[in-house]
């Protein structure tokens, strides 16, 4: 059984679905009749509050710490909360510099495979492009 069927992936973590799962509730669109759309908000703020945990508990940085910070950060931005999220855009750029993620890799001399490197350096483009 390989680690993806399990569930368990160098490229997603528990923090990175619940900050992923909280700001695709703030853009839930349900004509339904049946659904209220404040139901999708309050689930936002559920998996949003299970992320904080998460990343409260977190020990050490990781590349999916610094996207799931970033999304938080998003998440934050769209709820009006622009205090909030410049907060964790922050957090997210300070572990990708200490995580060296500004810093340009260069081959198999680094350990690291090409999706390693690639991944990289589109999660520091984009805090870039966030912060910027």
């Amino acid at each position: 059984m390989h680690d993806y069927q399990r569930g368990v992936s160098k490229y997603c973590s528990s923090l990175l679905l619940y900050a992923v799962l909280s700001l695709g509730c703030n853009y839930a669109d349900r004509d339904d009749a049946n659904v209220d759309i404040s139901q999708y908000v309050a689930m936002g703020d559920l998996y949003f509050t299970e992320a904080e945990t998460i990343l409260n508990a977190a020990q050490e940085a990781s590349l999916t710490t610094v996207q799931a910070m970033a999304v938080m950060a998003l998440r934050e931005a769209s709820c009006g909360r622009e205090k909030s999220s410049y907060r964790y855009l922050g957090r997210s750029v300070r572990m990708a510099m200490e995580m060296n993620l500004h810093l340009a890799v260069e081959g198999n001399g680094s350990g690291l495979q090409q999706l390693d490197i690639e991944t990289r350096k589109v999660t520091f483009w984009a805090l870039y492009n966030m912060e910027t």
